[in-house]
């Protein structure tokens, strides 16, 4: 060991390390943290002085001690100490060959540390191997045996060993760094039928750890056999047990989930690459974000996460996290804490809304895929603040749903020190749809951990770099379960609003008034119920449901001759939307698409203007089944005309059915719909195949629709995908042919009659740079045929390049030729230009940067110009937001140049959108939407305040004004038919059993 920087000295205090409470910072890590401080401030000396401290104190992670040499050689570079700089450099180095020197720390800083790795090339980074037998007697001693190359056995200062079983006997033991010895675990921690746990680490003399740890299990015959525990180092397996060595290698990838050579290989990792025991709590314990519970005192403690942001991909995360499982009959148990390389105090900010939990706050998500299909999972995230968010994961982790909610419960609570924090989540079984098992059964589990400040996202399992962050198929295992007894739950939520109109609405739906009167004045009701017997079956209905508080659609305004296709937000629809999705997938400008349900067809009536007009629902139901790979959803809803009293008008029904197996998807879909919109019924069948490890990937579908307006003639609509996707490429082909006679009153096509055909590229490497995260170059054609003519309709492509940074900055640039042939004269921004018939030939530009999300104040600039069919367009944007511990706002505008010379047509257009969120508490906020366009001559404005309590209750009011133009009312400004709306609702759920 290199004694210019630290002195040998064997520790007793590593034997603490196993048990130490996660919640207390090493000993070394203040110094670290001062040490930071002062190199910052440029005080070397002082920071010299930290550093050293900070090493000799001990105790440090892996990454801290990293951190420790790679800063104190910085310093020491700039004290002029080159010597003493080089020998910190390459002591980290051996830690980790690929450090990186911030490039303000100078260039012969930077030129140093590439010398210092140089000299060290060959011998680090820190590795051991280490074997055991697979199988052992009970009441025998177990034998391990390490081996350590010579050359880092003289900079090793200990390696710790220690082996725990589940009923919690363990020995440890430290011993002082050599190339070959072996250790014996005592024969009282070998209990029958149970699994041996044996974890080592490489250490310097002050416990400050040198690589991620190794970790093998030792299986424990139920019976006794004869004979003592073999000798892994022999080969010979115990007597008895019949199984043979198993060896390990620990470096500073992570042992059981990693490889250097997943860059290259990026389908390499195995499914259920780890493993957690969960222990089961005799007492459930508090959820208060306090770990002082006798639960978490037994949990074992794993702290491998590994960063999905490194190159290679993969290696140890920068971030100190440990993760704690339990369970109970009702309910998991899942608790997170959470440290940082770099200290600083955790984030105080309030999302504005859940997916900024996911995608812009500091936050730690835990992942169950309960039933264990591999199909998909339910998400539950919390930021440091409390914030909490959740969401269904399907199309296995691809497809992300947060409209989904669940009920759950997370507390957080800040480490004393400032320096970290940590979640406790109280998840139950019922939530998971999990069925009562007595009999043992594991389930697939994944943790991550996003930092916006470094950028870094974590993962307790790794997945393979090319895939999905959330692929359900690479999540860990718990095991150790068993006697879960979810209880039947039944969830009744009725409601009460009271509302006011400045205007009188007239004559509407008893549904909406049930006074009956028509006047400012109204009140109305209506109830939710969800039944979740223990199982795998939900049932949802609801009588007049209330989408008061639901924000308002976007007034954009239509420049093309397709309808504009806006996202679902009502609860009911929205929460299981992604189990009824059947169709072809939008990319990018120029793919048709085409969904057979898209549910905003049930009580919404849209005119070809894009504008709007609620139909009242008078009752809903929706009924899931999740059994092994098989999903069926069924849905049935019924709409009243909105007019005086209740007057029937549809029903309609959607059934949908899925059946994943290893991974390859199959599934049908049927509707129907009777009432006075006319008879329609279609039905269709869908696959994806995925193979070549996923790499290449086979989907389509074929559908069929009848409907009055085609009289008895059914017509079909199908779809072939083939696409190739790898770390740094992908790529894909479609073709989509629609009927000429086809029709999808329940559905979104744009256009029917024509056969498109796409083909789409890319280049996608990840950099990992300091600056630089990854590099997307993209490409794609469409071409739009008439299916009979083979005339063109339109052919549209997209040339674009955009990089992200690693704190989630984003530049991107875009070019889109395209050729359009138009048949039919048609208007465009709200009518007031009409494009003839004719080619055009259009160029169209687009351009946005946005800054780093998570800062106090953001920013974005945004332009789209080039032709507009045969006038042209500019369109600059700038957005502005600030996010202030509880507040978070951003404020968006747009200003349209529109020139039409040869139809004598020119005009200006302003688009304004404010959102803002004020967080009381995380359970109570206010919430101000404002959408106004005066191209689409409409606007919008909605300010919600929402307390939420109990199961799923609120206390709601809504207040909302709206002007301009209606489905009624045509309007020249959205100055025009002003008119403001409150409603006061009340929401109280209640559980009988």
């Amino acid at each position: 060991m290199r004694g210019v920087l630290v002195v040998f000295a064997v520790s007793i205090g590593a034997a603490a390390i196993a048990h130490a409470d996660p919640a207390a910072p090493p000993p070394g890590a203040e110094s670290l943290t001062r040490g930071i401080q002062a190199l910052d401030a440029h005080d070397y000396k002082q920071a010299e002085k930290l550093f050293d401290s900070a090493l000799a104190r001990g105790g440090l992670t892996r990454a801290q001690t990293l951190t420790s040499y790679v800063d104190l050689g910085v310093t020491l570079v700039a004290l002029g100490r080159t010597d003493a700089a080089r020998r910190a450099f390459e002591e980290a180095a051996l830690i980790d060959p690929r450090f990186v020197v911030p490039k303000k720390s100078g260039a012969a800083a930077l030129r140093l540390a590439e010398r210092a790795k140089k000299t060290e090339d060959g011998i680090g980074p820190y590795h051991l191997e280490a074997s055991v037998p697979e199988h052992a007697a009970p009441g025998a001693p177990i034998r391990v045996r390490v081996e350590l190359a010579q050359e880092q056995a003289d900079h090793v200062g200990l390696i710790r060993v220690a082996a725990s079983e589940p009923g919690g006997k363990s020995f440890e033991t430290i011993e002082p760094s050599a190339a070959h010895f072996g250790v014996e675990v005592p024969a009282e921690v070998a209990v029958a039928g149970q699994t041996v746990a044996i974890k080592l680490e490489l250490l310097d003399a002050h416990d400050n750890r040198l690589a991620s740890a190794v970790e093998l299990d030792v299986a424990i015959d139920a019976t006794a056999a004869t004979g003592s525990g073999g000798d892994a180092g022999s080969g010979t397996p115990p007597p008895g047990t019949g199984s043979a060595t198993v060896a390990a290698t620990g470096s500073d990838n992570d042992a059981a989930g990693s490889d250097d050579d997943a860059e290259t290989g990026p389908w390499s990792i195995p499914h259920g690459s780890k493993k957690y025991t969960a222990v089961r709590a005799d007492r459930p314990p508090i959820i208060d974000g306090e770990l002082d519970d006798p639960a978490w005192r037994s949990a074992p403690t794993d702290d491998r996460f590994l960063s999905t942001k490194s190159k290679p991909f993969g290696k140890p995360s920068p971030l100190p996290t440990v993760l704690r499982v339990a369970y109970d009959d009702t309910n998991l148990y899942v608790a997170v804490h959470c440290t940082y390389a770099r200290p600083h105090p955790p984030s105080d900010a309030y999302s504005g809304d859940e997916a900024t939990v996911f995608t812009e706050s500091e936050s730690v998500a835990v992942l169950v895929d309960g039933v264990h299909t591999h199909s998909g999972a339910y998400e539950f995230a919390v930021s440091p603040a409390g914030v909490r968010a959740d969401a269904e994961l399907s199309d296995q982790g691809a497809a992300q749903n947060l409209d989904w909610h669940g009920i759950w419960d997370v507390a957080t609570a800040i480490d004393a020190d400032g320096n970290g924090w940590t979640a406790e989540f109280q998840i139950p079984w019922g939530t998971l749809y999990m069925p009562s098992a007595d009999d043992a059964f594991d389930i697939g589990l994944e943790v991550e951990r996003h930092d916006p400040i470094t950028g870094e996202t974590s993962l307790w399992a790794l997945h393979p770099p090319a895939t999905e962050l959330f692929d359900v198929t690479y999540f860990g295992h718990v095991d150790g379960l068993s006697r879960v007894h979810p209880g039947q739950r039944l969830l009744l939520l009725p409601y009460g609003a009271l509302a006011f109109d400045s205007a009188a609405p007239g004559a509407q739906s008893l549904l909406t008034d049930l006074t009956g009167t028509d006047a400012q004045g109204r009140a109305y009701g209506g109830i939710y119920v969800r039944l979740r017997p223990p199982g795998p079956f939900r049932l949802d209905a609801t009588f007049n449901p209330d989408f008061s508080a639901v924000n308002p659609d976007a007034t954009l305004a239509n420049y093309d001759r397709f309808e504009l296709e806006y996202p679902e937000v009502r609860p009911f629809f929205a929460e299981d939307a992604p189990r009824f999705a059947f169709g072809a997938t939008r990319y990018f400008f120029g793919d048709l698409g085409g969904q057979l349900f898209y549910s905003r067809r049930l009580g919404i009536l849209t005119d070809t203007a894009g504008l709007t007009e609620l139909v009242p629902i008078l009752s809903g139901v929706k009924a899931v089944l999740r059994a092994g790979g098989t999903e069926a959803a069924l849905m049935n809803v019924e709409t009243v005309a909105p007019k005086s009293g209740v007057v029937l008008q549809d029903n309609a029904t959607i059934g949908r059915v899925t059946e994943t197996i290893d991974g390859q998807r199959f599934g049908a879909i049927v509707l129907d719909r009777e009432g006075d919109s006319g008879a329609y019924s279609a039905a269709g069948v869908d696959s994806q195949l995925a193979l070549y490890d996923r790499h290449l990937e086979l989907r389509g579908f074929f559908a069929g629709a009848q409907s009055a307006a085609t009289g008895s003639n059914t017509s079909a609509a199908g779809e072939g995908t083939v696409s190739w996707k790898s770390q740094d490429v992908y790529a894909k082909a479609t073709l989509l042919d629609i009927g000429k006679d086809f029709d999808a009153p329940l559905g979104f096509f744009e256009i029917t009659g024509v056969r498109d055909e796409t083909i789409a590229a890319g280049y996608t490497p990840v950099v990992r740079s300091d600056l630089v995260q990854q590099v997307f170059l993209d490409t794609q054609l469409s071409v739009v045929r008439d299916r009979d003519s083979d005339a063109l309709v339109y052919q549209r492509a997209v040339i674009g390049g955009s990089l992200s940074t690693i704190e989630g900055a984003l530049v991107s640039a875009q070019v889109q030729p395209s050729t359009e042939v138009v048949t039919t004269p048609f208007p465009i921004g709200n009518g007031k230009i009409t494009i003839p018939a004719g080619t055009y030939h259009v160029l169209g530009t687009q351009f946005d940067l946005t800054s780093p999300p998570n800062r106090d104040f953001v920013y974005g600039i945004h332009y789209q110009g080039g032709q507009l069919f045969e006038g042209t367009r500019r369109a600059p944007g700038v957005m502005l937001g600030v996010n202030l511990g509880r507040l978070a706002a951003r404020v968006s505008y747009v200003l349209y140049i529109l020139k039409f010379e040869d139809l004598g047509q020119d005009f200006l257009g302003h688009d304004v959108s404010v959102t803002a969120s004020y967080a009381f508490t995380p359970l109570a906020r206010s919430a101000l939407v404002l959408e106004a366009d005066t191209v689409a001559a409409r606007a919008t404005a909605q300010l919600t305040t929402t307390y939420q309590f109990g199961a799923l209750s609120a206390l709601t009011l809504s207040v909302r004004g709206s002007g301009g133009s209606t489905i009624d009312v045509p309007a020249t400004s959205a100055f025009d038919n002003l008119g403001l709306s409150a409603i006061l609702s009340l929401a109280y759920g209640v559980s009988p059993f």
